[in-house]
């Protein structure tokens, strides 16, 4: 950015790093009952037993430690010879001084621990000043956390990632008693990070001092190598702060463009209204500061389309619940069927936040003529023709998309499927006529039924547009 705007003056802050909760994992003090440093750790086998989870018993073992009420019929249900079970399965007991594991095979080389395993830890921390406390517990595989015997977070049905969070309020000296258990899930790697911070130490000051002395802020943020990489899943939130430190920029600059480095998708709702502008620069590599200067000058024009939906809650994807979701069992249930993508927004009728195929420039085009070019029926193929205006005031590029609607199927099928794209580059005023040829292939789908490729004759309606929600017209066709 000064090497694009040199005859400015260029602040920067770091804001919040992106490292915010691995060195809050590695900082985070405890200690065991008896004062030692760290927290008293048990390793249990489960054995081979893919069913097995917590035991109620140590969830009565739990309340009866915090001064809980245990329910008498539930107790005196419990098997008396549980806790005889759990001792004969402790393989190792020692005190750990973080909680900050990623086990690729058996903990600490305990190959007794078997396939399924599960761990807790025991002790307390100390609270160093009267401050609201933020809890964080990241795991790849089941786990729970208890605060003065209170169950936090609950996370035992988990078999893959579980990335959760609590605030408590603390007191100067309170003692804060913690437990946590951890079954693994057969996860690989299975991973247990637990630590705390004081709100009061995040710290968004200097940042917030620079905005508002500035004419414009970028606020660069996202994922890295450390967060998104091969052989794992991540969260689709913004590491912890960032939501919070762009709303606050927005609140003393609203000259805000947000810049956000990701593979993919990740959540943006919470402040998009409050963001004049976003770049998706995924990972753009050594030149990329050099590039999104560019972009921010308007010596280039970005002219991208979206390869993917940004949805507005994880939850709204249809992958949600049937992606990645059973380590221990080892299977993956695709539910969503063919649905996927804009296909399953379409069917779901769900509204995504920007939809496949979107993507902003410094320009506009207009779209005009869709018109059926030619049509061979024997070899079924359709040239379709229509032509895109710049009508705008700077030199970009546009990509037009050409999708298929199916009007009558034998089976279920989507609402559209893309079938064809064009990006052409247009001067101010400028107008090209576009011709994209639709194959056989095209037209066809996959019959489960059948297990082959097969072809209906029929009225095919064929959509060309912007994006996967911006049709600017259509025609029909019989084939």
């Amino acid at each position: 950015i000064r090497n694009e705007f040199n005859d400015v003056e260029v602040l920067y802050a770091e804001g919040v790093s992106n490292q915010f909760k691995s060195n809050l994992f590695s900082k985070s003090k405890f200690k065991t009952a008896d004062g030692k440093n760290g927290l008293q750790a048990k390793y249990y086998t489960l054995g081979n037993n893919a069913d097995a989870a917590v035991s109620d018993q140590l969830l009565q073992e739990q309340a009866i430690a915090s001064g809980r009420a245990v329910d008498k019929k539930t107790k005196d249900q419990s098997n008396e010879s549980t806790s005889q079970v759990a001792i004969d399965n402790l393989i190792l007991e020692q005190i750990d001084g973080k909680i900050n594991f990623e086990w690729w095979g058996y903990p600490h080389n305990q190959d007794k621990l078997g396939t399924d395993y599960k761990v807790e830890w025991e002790g307390y921390f100390e609270a160093e000043k009267t401050d609201s406390v933020l809890l964080v517990a990241d795991a790849q595989g089941a786990y729970r956390l208890w605060i003065d015997g209170e169950l936090l977070i609950d996370a035992s049905k988990s078999e893959s990632f579980y990335f959760g969070q609590q605030k408590i309020f603390v007191n100067k000296g309170d003692r804060k008693a913690v437990k946590l258990e951890f079954c693994n899930q057969r996860s690989l790697p299975s991973e247990i990070r637990f630590g705390y911070e004081y709100l009061s130490n995040i710290d968004f000051s200097e940042a917030l001092n620079v905005a508002r002395k500035a004419d414009l802020v970028v606020f660069c943020g996202g994922l890295d190598g450390s967060i998104e990489l091969e052989g794992r899943d991540r969260p689709f939130e913004l590491p912890y702060g960032q939501d919070k430190l762009i709303n606050e920029l927005a609140a003393v600059n609203p000259n805000l463009v947000v810049v956000l480095h990701a593979g993919g998708a990740v959540a943006m709702e919470s402040w998009i209204d409050n963001a004049k502008a976003v770049v998706h620069a995924f990972y753009p590599g050594q030149e990329g500061g050099n590039a999104l200067a560019h972009i921010l000058s308007g010596k280039v024009n970005p002219s991208a389309k979206l390869p993917f939906t940004i949805e507005k809650q994880w939850e709204d994807s249809p992958a949600f619940g049937n992606y990645d979701e059973t380590r221990k069992s080892k299977q993956i249930h695709y539910n969503e069927g063919i649905f996927t993508g804009y296909r399953g927004y379409d069917k779901n009728q769900t509204t995504p936040l920007f939809p496949f195929g979107y993507g902003l420039s410094y320009t506009t085009f207009a779209y005009d003529d869709l018109k059926v070019a030619n049509v061979d029926k024997k070899n079924k193929t359709v040239e379709i023709a229509f032509q895109v205006t710049n009508s705008g005031d700077c030199f970009g590029g546009e990509i037009a998309q050409v999708y298929v609607h199916d009007a009558k199927a034998s089976e279920p099928r989507p609402e559209k499927e893309l079938k064809g794209f064009e990006k052409i580059w247009l001067a101010p005023g400028e107008t090209k006529e576009i011709t994209i040829t639709l194959n056989a292939e095209d037209f066809m789908f996959y019959s489960a039924k059948k297990n082959k490729w097969v072809f209906e004759p029929g009225e095919f309606e064929v959509r060309l547009g912007a994006s996967s929600t911006d049709i600017k017209d259509s025609v029909v066709v019989k084939l």
